[in-house]
């Protein structure tokens, strides 16, 4: 309690331990540097908001991250686990505790309402934009890993540089497990960022920052090749949310109008995925075979859009050639380039389409939009991808792998191998059949003709391993491992394919 009779917050705590161990003389300068970076803190959001700086500093600069038991003393009562770990924190002299107020917690604490602010909203720091985006997608402990690669006595400018380094790497990251069709989900991405911490502690500047981050995307087996067959499914509506949220946003600005990604992305959901297919099958009898090839072109990313709630709702049933006309009126440019009128007299829109040689993909599509312009929009979308997460984009360096002695210079081919390839190779073919066996309980699946892998209750997917997790009722799975490929004499584990393919290129 205080001396008014109030309990005293673990932030407190900290305060009183920190100070009454420094030297008396320098308490009072003390107690005003903490007083001044609490009311930055406060307003945040109180009490609460400086206990998650003070969880997040621990965790990304001093605590074990794979030590359950230190995650979980940091968060019930951080000051005691500092008392208890003061030698791993290097505080042992008054000096040392001041030291920490002063040099650490003082700077930090002004650095993370900058960075908090900037996780919340993207109407300022646009260079933060990334923090915003990860806050988005759940990916709340990305401040663990901005506190990992400061260090004490970073300028501002350095902090702010190296949490976009990092905030980038994480939101390049969590795109192309969306993708690829790998779980995506935050608790994936935390095992990233605890085995990260202890690297990034050791990278001092930025540019060993990013050598680190650059590694680790280099190592990554997942990128924007599984694009040509991603799709909207009955599990990944947010993630195509956001992807189209990102796409539209970046095709206005570089055309020169406002950044709405705020809009795009709040909570209210304001903006809906919309169909360019409305869902009658009757008007699509003469492009596809039956119902199921209806919904699978349908569910496309290609011929997907973002419209505003009330747009999405008001076009949902129109044709097609009604439905560009309102494209061409009153919606977003990536929606507007539908239509031929948007790339006549438009000045930005052409420099757009120059300036990233995308002419053959952004084509206008006035009267008709089949399975040829969907495959077309899916590429365009593809290529927009590849533009927006670009690494080289975002300061990183995509190195080549290293190379064993006495071994042969894969380059990484197995990861980059998915089923599209193994058709175009022969290897594989439409109507294929998988098989599985996991705890006595067999599973089956068959090879769709865009390369997709339909288990038998009707669930389809873009990659083996996310078919594999959802048949295991896991959060992930090696699909190559899992998956055997049927015929009438023997079933072939997948994994053999693909070697076999890797074999002949090289």
């Amino acid at each position: 309690m205080n001396d008014r009779g109030l309990q005293l917050s673990p932030v407190d705590l900290l305060k009183s331990l920190l100070l009454a161990r420094s030297e008396q003389t320098r308490r009072r300068r003390l107690n005003d540097t903490w007083r001044k970076a609490m009311t930055g803190l406060s307003a945040l959001g109180g009490t609460g908001a400086a206990a998650d700086f003070v969880k997040a500093l621990l965790v990304g600069r001093y605590a074990d991250p794979a030590n359950a038991d230190d995650l979980t003393r940091i968060e019930v009562s951080f000051h005691e686990w500092i008392h208890g770990n003061l030698e791993r924190m290097a505080l042992a002299r008054p000096a040392d505790f001041a030291a920490f107020v002063t040099d650490e917690f003082a700077p930090l604490a002004d650095a993370y309402c900058t960075l908090f602010s900037a996780a919340q909203s993207p109407d300022s720091n646009t260079d933060l934009h990334s923090l915003f985006f990860n806050n988005v997608n759940g990916i709340r402990n990305q401040f663990h890993l901005i506190f990992a690669s400061v260090g004490r006595g970073d300028s501002p400018d350095l902090i702010r540089a190296k949490s976009r380094r990092v905030a980038d790497f994480l939101d390049l990251l969590y795109v192309r497990r969306i993708i690829s069709g790998h779980s995506a989900h935050p608790s994936e991405l935390d095992i990233v960022i605890r085995d990260l911490i202890p690297k990034l502690r050791s990278a001092h500047d930025l540019e060993a920052v990013t050598g680190l981050l650059s590694a680790e995307l280099s190592l990554d087996p997942f990128d924007f090749a599984d694009i040509t067959t991603f799709a909207l499914g009955a599990d990944n509506r947010r993630q195509v949310h956001y992807l189209l949220a990102r796409l539209t946003a970046f095709v206005e600005t570089e055309c020169q109008q406002p950044d709405r990604i705020g809009e795009y992305l709040d909570e209210q959901r304001s903006h809906q995925i919309e169909h360019i297919w409305a869902n009658h099958y009757d008007r699509y009898r003469d492009l596809v075979k039956n119902t199921a090839a209806f919904e699978r072109s349908r569910n496309r990313f290609g011929a997907l859009l973002l419209l505003h709630r009330s747009h999405n709702a008001s076009y949902r049933d129109e044709p097609y050639t009604a439905k560009v006309e309102y494209y061409r009126s009153s919606q977003n440019l990536l929606a507007a380039s539908l239509h031929p009128t948007t790339h006549t007299r438009n000045p930005p829109f052409s420099r757009f389409l120059k300036k990233y040689e995308l002419a053959p993909f952004m084509r206008p599509y006035p009267k008709d939009f089949d399975d040829k312009a969907i495959l077309a929009r899916q590429n365009l979308y593809r290529r927009l991808c590849e533009i927006i997460w670009d690494p080289a984009r975002l300061g990183f360096t995509i190195l080549a792998p290293r190379r064993v002695s006495g071994t042969p210079h894969r380059a990484r081919a197995r990861y980059g191998v998915d089923i599209p390839q193994l058709m175009s190779a022969g290897l594989l073919k439409a109507g294929d059949t998988l098989i599985a066996v996991h705890r006595g309980t067999e599973h089956q699946a068959i090879i769709l003709d865009d390369g997709r892998i339909k288990l038998a209750g009707g669930e389809s997917f873009t990659s083996l391993s996310s078919a594999a997790a959802y048949a295991k009722r896991t959060k992930s799975a090696n699909g190559w491992e899992f998956w055997q490929l049927q015929s009438r004499r023997e079933r072939r584990p997948l994994k053999e394919v693909r070697e076999e393919l890797i074999r002949d290129e090289r």
